[in-house]
């Protein structure tokens, strides 16, 4: 196994992740459950750990790419900077989860509060993922039909 089949096997947990814990939170928040909220925030939270997994391991197979025939340094480079806004947001929201658990386990009404700002950073993050996973799809799938913008085009 090389770094292309760990990245490969781990880079989808964080995209449906965070779909999925945003609306088991949104679910918790509607029908004021604590019990489906505290699911909400560990999933999150989980969703943030394999971000940090996923971004790791594709640092080490977009170098390993790099050496590999057949890979476009320009979809490579387009998926790391498409990805790189939703690697941030996860590890601020899979933080903020982890605290907010605390608190809430501390009845503390801070965690109440801190349960909406994580909502709306699960949401952001939700569409930052699309953007995360369809650069990624771009490097070996041309039949989805996403344009890849050469170097200089998305540079920061």
């Amino acid at each position: 196994m090389n770094e292309f089949h760990i990245h490969l096997l781990v880079n989808h947990f964080p995209i449906v992740g965070v779909i999925l814990a945003t609306l088991i939170l949104l679910a918790g928040i509607l029908l004021r459950n604590k019990t489906v909220q505290v699911v909400g925030l560990f999933a999150m939270f989980f969703s943030g750990i394999t971000a940090f997994v996923a971004h790791v391991t594709g640092e080490r197979a977009e170098h390993a790419a790099d050496e590999t025939k057949g890979f476009s340094h320009d979809a490579l480079e387009f998926h790391e900077h498409a990805s790189e806004p939703f690697f941030q947001g996860m590890v601020v929201v899979g933080i903020l989860s982890l605290v907010t658990l605390f608190l809430l386990y501390r009845k503390s009404a801070i965690g109440n509060y801190l349960t909406y700002l994580i909502l709306v950073g699960g949401i952001v993050c939700s569409v930052l993922a699309k953007k995360a996973g369809e650069s990624g799809g771009a490097i070996r799938h041309p039949e989805l039909g996403i344009e890849v913008p050469a170097e200089e085009e998305h540079e920061h």
